[in-house]
C-alpha cells in the first residue's frame, strides 16, 4: 500500500537512510483504496503482538507520516472538496486502532515507548507530539515532507506539530498542558524548547523551535542500555541482588521505610529519604541491598565527581532524566557537598527531584543534616550507626575468609575489641593487609591489619590529626611517685569503666559526661605528650594528635567543622584524641568587644559541648595552666601537672637516653651533668642527641664527658639561661 503514506512495509526505525520507512505523499487525483486483507482491530486473534522495539517505531513513525498527509489535505481546498481528507482520516483512524490494539496484547518490557509512556505519565497526544518531533532524526524522508509543509524548515515548532497532531481546541489545550514547564515532556528533558525566531527572550509558546535530545531518540529506537561514559564516571547503575533476604539490619529497615508506600502495581507516592551515618558505614550499599530485593534498580551519583564536570547542573538533570527513564532509586550519594552555598543551584534542582513525588531519591550523607530534610517537604530520616562488635565480627570473618592464610597471632575478636569501623573501612583494611602479607610472602598478621587500619585512619583524617605512635616503655620513665599513681589511677578508671558505670548502675546517675578528660601540664620536656603515647599503648588504643595549625581557620564554621571530623573519627575508631599546646585552643573566654572575640567564645563553647558529649578519651597538655578556661578545669576527670625533675630525675635521665650499644666514655659523670644543668628530660634528651653526633664526627668516636657538657651548654643556651 505505498500510496497511503503511512500504510506498508519498511526497515526498522535504527537502519540506514535510504532504507527507512518511506514517505509518499498520496496522488490528489486518486482514490484512497481500503487495504486489503487488513487486520480487524476488533479481533485480538487476527493481530500478533509486537516484540521488537524497532518495529514499534516504524509503526508510530508511519502514523505520523499519515497525521503529515491529513495535514496536507486539509491544506488544499480541492481534497476538502472531494472528501478526500475524510477517507483518509477514516483509514488514519483504523491503523492507529491497530497499532493500540498490538500494543495492548503486547509485553509493555519489550517496548521501550510504552515504558517511557508509562513512567512518565505521558497521554496519547504527548507521545505523539515527542515522536513527529524525533521524527526527522529517525527518517529522512519525513524530515523532507515536513520541510515542504514547513516553510523549507525540518524542525518543527509547536504551532506546526499541533496543527498536525491535534482535531480542534480541546486537543490544542491538551496539547499546550503537556508542553507546561512543570508537565514530564519539558520537566524531564524529554523535549527542548527553544526561543521562537525573533522573539527574545520569550516569546509565543507556539512559535517555539522543538528538539528532542540524542538520548531520548537512542531510548525511542530500542537503545535503553545505561551510557555510564556521558558521565564521566560520576553516575552508575546498580542492579542489587533480586529476591535477597535481609540479614544486614540497616538493609532491612530502608526497605520498609523506602518502599513502604507502594501498592500491589509497586505504585504511589515516593518520598525522599535522607540516610545519615559515618563515611563507610554501609548506607549506598544498604540501599542498593533493599531495592535489589524489590526488584528495582540503583542510579547511584556521586556528587564529589560531579562537581568537577564541565557543567554540573546540566549533569544532573541528564541524570535525573536516566533515573526516571529506568525507573531507577536516584541515590544521591556525599549530599553535605550539596551545603556548600556554592552549590546553591545544584541544591534547588537536587531539592527539586526530592519533591517530585514520581522519582525515589535517597540522599545519602554524614554529619548534620537538618538542612537536608527541609531541602523538601516529607523527606524521611533514617540514621545508620556504628555496626555493634557480633556484627563487626562477622565482616571481618567475612572480610577474612578461611582461604586467606592468618598469622597464629591475628584475631579478629581483638581486632573488634581494639578498633570500632566501619564495614567500608573492614573490608579496604582486610584488602590492604592481604595484599601487604602476600607481597611479604607470608600469611596476614596482626601488624599487617594494623598497619592497614592506620593507613584508613590517616586517609580518613586528611591533615587534621596525626596518628602518633611511641617506641618507648615504662621502664624508660623517669616520674614521682605520686605522679605515676595519678596515671595508675587513670588507666584503672578506663579499664573497669564497664564495671562500674553498667553494672554497678552508675550510668543510670550520669547520663552524660561518660568520658575522661585529663590536663597535663608542666614546663616543656616534661614528658607530657610521652606520656599519652605510652597511655594509649597500655590501653591498644591509637592516639590522633591533633594539629590546632591545620584546625583553626579563619573562616567562620571552618574550625568548628574541622574539630567535629576529629571527633567523631575518635569515636568511631575508639582512639584517643591529644591536643598539644591546648591553651591556644582550650584558652579563656573574654568579654565580647569585638566579631573576633564573639566567633572565639563560639569554638569554646563548641568545643565544651563536643568533650562533654565524647566518650571516648581526650588528653590536653599545656605549659601554662592558668591560661585554660575554667569551665574546661571543672569537666576534666585528672589534672596532673607534671613538675621539672629533681637532681637524682635528671641523674637517672641522662643515663636512660644513652644507649647500652652507644661508645660512652669512661670519664662521664651523670651526677655532675645533673647538678650542673637543671634542665626537663626534653632537653637532656636533645642534648644527648646532640653529643652523640658530636662524638660521631670526632677522631675518637666516643660520646665524652666534654661532649656531653658541650652539647649541655648548647641547649641551656638555647633555652634562654646564661
Amino acid at each position: 500500500m505505498p500510496g497511503d503514506g503511512f500504510a506498508g512495509g519498511g526497515a526498522p526505525a535504527g537502519a540506514q537512510a535510504d532504507t527507512m520507512p518511506r514517505f509518499e505523499p498520496i496522488d490528489p487525483e486518486a482514490e484512497v483504496p481500503a487495504p486489503p486483507d487488513a487486520p480487524d482491530a476488533n479481533d485480538p486473534a487476527e493481530l500478533a503482538p509486537l516484540f521488537d522495539p524497532a518495529e514499534h517505531l516504524d509503526l508510530l513513525l508511519r502514523r505520523f507520516a499519515g497525521r503529515l498527509e491529513r495535514h496536507r489535505r486539509r491544506r488544499d481546498p480541492a481534497q476538502l472538496d472531494a472528501g478526500r481528507v475524510f477517507t483518509i482520516e477514516r483509514r488514519l483512524a483504523a491503523f492507529e486502532a491497530e497499532i493500540a490494539a498490538r500494543v495492548a496484547i503486547s509485553d509493555p518490557a519489550a517496548l521501550p515507548i510504552v515504558q517511557l509512556q508509562q513512567r512518565f505519565a505521558l497521554g496519547d497526544l504527548a507521545i505523539a507530539f515527542l515522536i513527529g518531533a524525533a521524527a526527522p532524526g529517525l527518517d529522512l524522508a519525513i524530515g523532507r515532507a515536513i520541510a515542504e509543509l514547513n516553510a523549507d524548515r525540518e524542525q518543527c515548532d509547536v504551532g506546526f506539530l499541533a496543527g498536525v497532531l491535534t482535531d480542534g481546541p480541546v486537543d490544542l489545550r491538551i496539547l499546550l498542558g503537556e508542553l507546561s514547564e512543570l508537565a514530564p515532556l519539558v520537566r524531564y528533558r524529554l523535549i527542548r524548547l527553544a526561543a521562537p525566531r525573533g522573539w527574545q527572550p520569550e516569546g509565543p509558546l507556539l512559535l517555539a523551535p522543538v528538539a528532542v535530545p540524542d538520548r531520548v531518540v537512542r531510548w525511542l529506537r530500542g537503545e535503553t542500555h545505561f551510557e555510564g561514559a556521558r558521565f564521566e564516571r560520576s553516575a552508575r547503575l546498580v542492579r542489587g541482588a533480586e529476591g535477597a533476604t535481609f540479614e544486614d539490619a540497616t538493609a532491612s529497615l530502608i526497605d520498609r521505610v523506602l518502599f513502604r508506600t507502594l501498592g500491589p502495581d509497586d505504585t504511589g507516592a515516593r518520598q525522599p529519604t535522607v540516610v545519615a551515618g559515618p563515611s563507610l558505614s554501609g548506607k549506598s550499599t544498604a540501599v542498593v541491598h533493599a531495592a535489589g530485593a524489590r526488584g528495582v534498580l540503583v542510579l547511584a551519583l556521586d556528587l564529589h565527581a560531579l562537581v568537577f564536570a564541565a557543567d554540573p547542573l546540566d549533569a544532573f538533570r541528564d541524570i535525573v532524566l536516566e533515573a526516571a527513564l529506568h525507573d531507577a532509586v536516584l541515590l544521591v550519594r556525599h549530599a553535605e557537598v550539596l551545603l556548600d552555598d556554592r552549590r546553591a543551584a545544584l541544591r534547588h534542582a537536587v531539592a527539586g527531584a526530592m519533591a517530585d513525588g514520581r522519582l525515589w531519591v535517597v540522599l545519602t550523607a554524614r554529619g548534620e543534616v537538618a538542612d537536608l530534610l527541609r531541602m523538601a517537604p516529607g523527606t524521611q530520616l533514617l540514621r545508620v550507626d556504628m555496626p555493634t562488635e557480633t556484627e563487626q565480627l562477622r565482616l571481618w570473618h567475612r572480610a577474612l575468609p578461611p582461604g586467606v592464610p592468618r598469622a597464629p597471632d591475628l584475631h579478629p575478636e581483638l581486632l573488634v575489641r581494639r578498633y570500632h569501623l566501619t564495614p567500608g573501612d573492614i573490608g579496604e583494611a582486610a584488602s590492604a593487609a592481604t595484599v601487604a602479607a602476600m607481597r611479604d610472602g607470608s600469611p596476614v598478621t596482626l601488624a599487617h591489619v594494623t598497619d592497614a587500619v592506620r593507613g584508613r585512619l590517616r586517609h580518613r583524617l586528611k591533615d587534621i590529626a596525626d596518628v602518633i605512635t611511641t617506641t618507648v616503655d615504662w621502664d624508660d620513665i623517669v616520674l614521682r611517685e605520686d605522679i605515676i599513681d595519678r596515671i595508675i589511677e587513670l588507666l584503672s578508671t578506663v579499664q573497669y569503666e564497664k564495671v562500674v558505670m553498667d553494672e554497678w548502675g552508675f550510668s543510670r546517675r550520669f547520663s552524660y559526661g561518660r568520658g575522661l578528660s585529663a590536663l597535663f601540664s608542666g614546663a616543656p620536656g616534661t614528658g607530657k605528650t610521652m606520656i599519652a603515647g605510652l597511655i594509649a599503648k597500655e590501653l591498644g588504643l591509637e592516639l590522633f594528635r591533633v594539629d590546632l595549625s591545620r584546625v583553626v581557620s579563619k573562616w567562620v564554621g571552618e574550625t568548628e567543622k574541622n574539630l567535629g571530623l576529629a571527633f567523631d573519627e575518635a569515636r568511631h575508631a575508639r582512639a584517643i584524641l591529644l591536643f598539644d599546646e591546648a591553651d591556644s585552643l582550650f584558652g579563656k573566654r573574654t568579654e565580647v568587644r569585638s566579631s573576633n572575640d564573639r566567633y572565639a567564645n563560639l569554638e569554646t563553647n563548641y568545643l565544651l559541648q563536643r568533650i562533654e558529649a565524647f566518650e571516648g578519651i581526650v588528653l590536653l597538655t599545656t605549659n601554662r595552666d592558668t591560661s585554660i578556661d575554667e569551665a574546661f578545669r571543672r569537666r576534666l576527670r585528672f589534672r596532673i601537672e607534671f613538675p621539672t625533675p629533681e637532681l637524682h630525675e635528671r641523674e637517672q635521665l641522662w643515663r636512660s637516653m644513652i644507649p647500652e650499644t652507644a661508645p660512652l666514655g669512661a670519664d662521664v659523670d651523670f651526677h655532675r651533668l645533673a647538678e650542673r644543668f637543671e634542665m626537663t628530660g626534653g632537653y637532656i634528651k636533645n642534648a644527648a642527641m646532640r653529643a652523640a653526633y658530636l662524638a660521631a664526627t670526632s677522631r675518637q668516636k666516643i660520646i665524652s664527658q666534654a661532649l656531653l657538657e658541650r652539647a649541655a651548654a648548647l641547649e641551656w643556651e638555647e633555652m634562654g639561661k646564661l
